[in-house]
């Protein structure tokens, strides 16, 4: 071996990075969450193309049956135009019936199969021992994990419903065929911000109960009742997060009742006596308050859906952050 050889420089080699572009914590998050990525983008793609495709399917339908002398859906006596919106009814009935109670089942769906195992994977594996060997703290695989898997449930949850909520204004609200109310069980939740503030609870909590439990199947179940309690709860409180529209109406016989505007959420209503006191609907074998034609309603009008949602959503979101809080200092101070 000569001095020129010892003298040479060395070839200098670089390794790859691991995940071409990605590397460290945003290559092992794109790992982790890659199914769901391009499972949420198929749900999302197929989602709001078929939204589109039954949305201008039920324009033509209409413009059709205009054409043919057809100017409303009352024409159904007309054997001809019977046929023709028939077929539009049919198709913008699919969203109330088909589309809407899916919908309504995304957050539950987020909570069991994604939120769930997030972390209680983690402990069931291992892997976490082995991660925290190396120069990565807690919190900040934590705040990648679980940032990672939200940004998911928020772009999914937020273009299903934005692409929901313009199919259900345009072509049921506002066509011929309102028959999704905007209060309804299973349109409110799927219309609007609540929609997105709902998936990343479910998320959230679902993260919570695998980082408690530690097993995944444990953690799906207590995050489908955990759940399950908190949107009965939010449905009872939801007529009470903003003030109620309260009004008397003079019917025209003591058989009447209390006719509420069109899309909007009675809460109670009644017969008023003659001394102002009110009888809650029906008046049973009371003869005074059957004689009674004035009658009371507490409602909600449409115009209060959007700062109902609001509230509810601030309310949930809050609750997100809460447990995301709640992650993080457990996982400072427990053992793995």
């Amino acid at each position: 071996m000569t001095t020129d050889t010892l003298d040479a420089a060395a070839p200098v080699t670089r390794r790859p990075r691991a995940g071409g572009r990605l590397h460290g914590l945003l290559w092992l998050v794109w790992r982790q969450n890659r199914v769901a990525v391009w499972l949420g983008l198929a749900v999302v793609v197929l989602g709001t193309g078929w939204l589109l495709t039954e949305h201008l399917a039920i324009a033509d339908g209409m413009d059709t049956a205009r054409r043919a002398g057809c100017g409303k859906p009352t024409e159904w006596r007309n054997p001809g135009c019977n046929e023709l919106w028939n077929d539009v009814y049919l198709r913008a009935q699919r969203f109330p019936s088909i589309v809407q109670p899916a919908l309504a089942l995304l957050p539950l769906l987020i909570g069991l199969f994604l939120g769930a195992p997030l972390l209680a994977q983690e402990y069931e594996h291992g892997t976490l021992r082995l991660l925290w060997t190396q120069s990565v703290s807690r919190s900040r695989w934590l705040a990648f994990r679980l940032g990672g898997a939200g940004l998911i449930v928020l772009l999914v949850s937020g273009s299903l419903a934005g692409a929901a909520g313009w199919f259900w204004l345009t072509d049921v609200h506002r066509g011929f065929f309102t028959y999704a109310l905007p209060f309804a069980a299973v349109t409110y939740p799927v219309i609007g911000p609540v929609a997105v503030a709902t998936a990343l609870f479910a998320l959230a909590l679902g993260a919570v109960a695998g980082m408690l439990l530690r097993r995944t199947l444990p953690a799906m179940a207590a995050t489908g009742g955990a759940l399950a309690a908190v949107e009965l709860g939010l449905y009872a409180l939801r007529p009470h997060l903003y003030p109620l529209v309260h009004t008397t109406q003079v019917g025209r016989s003591g058989r009447d009742f209390f006719h509420v505007p069109e899309g909007a959420w009675m809460v109670s209503n009644g017969t008023v006596l003659p001394d102002g006191s009110k009888v809650p609907f029906p008046c049973g074998s009371d003869l005074v308050c059957q004689a009674s034609r004035t009658f009371y309603g507490d409602y909600h009008p449409v115009s209060h859906l959007l700062p109902i949602q609001l509230i509810e959503s601030g309310i949930l979101l809050l609750g997100t952050a809460a447990l995301v809080a709640f992650a993080f200092h457990r996982l400072r101070r427990a053992a793995v």
